[in-house]
């Protein structure tokens, strides 16, 4: 997709510890990192919803990025 720019925006979610422990499990039975497992949710309620969604994911460690994910 060379040469076209998708203008995107980031999305920072606080859950509770138990809610994270939660998706935890869930992550690790379908082979997913928790991260992972979030984006696959929200891709598929996206898809549900049939709505266009467009997932990058930024490799790079930014500057000041929450150490304890």
């Amino acid at each position: 997709m060379q040469g076209h720019y998708i203008e995107t925006k980031v999305i920072h979610v606080s859950i509770p510890k138990p809610a994270h422990q939660q998706l935890q499990r869930l992550a690790a039975e379908s082979g997913r990192t928790v991260p992972g497992y979030v984006r696959y949710l929200i891709t598929q309620e996206f898809q549900r919803l049939d709505l266009p969604l467009y997932i990058t994911i930024n490799r790079k460690k930014r500057r000041g990025a929450c150490k304890n994910q």
